[in-house]
C-alpha cells in the first residue's frame, strides 16, 4: 500500500491534454494545498528570462528551467503539481519527483487524448503545440512516454472519470 504522509507532494505527469491540471487544481482545491502547474511557470520564468537577457546565468531553456523547478519542488511539503509535457522526455525529474512526492499518472486511452487534442480549437494546431500534426507519429511518442511513467506510484485509465471524481480517487489512494 501507499505511504499515508500527508506531507508528501502529489505529481501528476501524463501526455499532452490528459487532464494534469484540471486535475491537480481539484486535488489541491479538495486537500487544501498549494498547486504548482509546471508548464504555467516555466511560461512565466522564460518571460521574466528574456526581460533579463543580457544578465549572467540566466536560463532560457524550458526543459532546463522545469528541471530547476522539480528541484526547487523537492524541498517543498505539501504541494501538489502537474508536470508540463517537457517532463515526459526528461527521465531524471521522474526519477527524482519519486523520491519526495507520489506521482501519479493520469494515462487516458489514445484516441480520448487525440479527441481532446482535436476539440481544443477545433483543429490541428493544438496537436502542433504538442509537436505534431500527424497523429501517428503522436500515437508512438505517447507509447514511449507510457513506457517511462510505469514506476509511478498510481496509473489511471479511465477515460470516463470527471476531473472531481480522479481527484477524489487520488485522495482515496493516498490519504484513507
Amino acid at each position: 500500500m501507499y505511504p499515508r504522509n500527508p506531507q508528501r507532494n502529489i505529481v501528476l505527469c501524463g501526455f499532452y491534454r490528459s487532464g494534469k491540471s484540471a486535475v491537480g487544481r481539484e486535488v489541491a482545491q479538495l486537500m487544501r494545498r498549494p498547486f504548482m502547474d509546471m508548464e504555467v511557470e516555466v511560461r512565466r520564468r522564460m518571460k521574466a528570462g528574456l526581460r533579463r537577457l543580457l544578465m549572467p546565468h540566466t536560463v532560457h531553456n524550458s526543459q532546463e528551467i522545469e528541471r530547476k523547478l522539480v528541484s526547487e519542488l523537492s524541498y517543498k511539503r505539501g504541494w501538489i503539481a502537474a508536470l508540463g509535457s517537457e517532463s515526459i522526455d526528461n527521465q531524471l525529474s521522474i526519477t527524482e519527483l519519486s523520491d519526495f512526492s507520489l506521482t501519479v499518472f493520469l494515462d487516458p486511452p489514445f484516441d480520448v487524448l487525440w479527441q481532446r487534442i482535436l476539440d481544443h480549437n477545433g483543429d490541428l494546431s493544438a496537436a502542433a503545440a504538442a509537436g505534431s500534426t500527424d497523429k501517428q507519429a503522436m500515437l508512438e511518442t505517447w507509447r514511449d512516454m507510457r513506457v517511462q511513467y510505469e514506476r509511478c506510484d498510481l496509473q489511471l485509465t479511465s477515460p470516463h472519470a470527471s476531473v472531481k471524481q480522479t481527484a477524489k480517487f487520488i485522495m482515496h489512494c493516498f490519504y484513507t
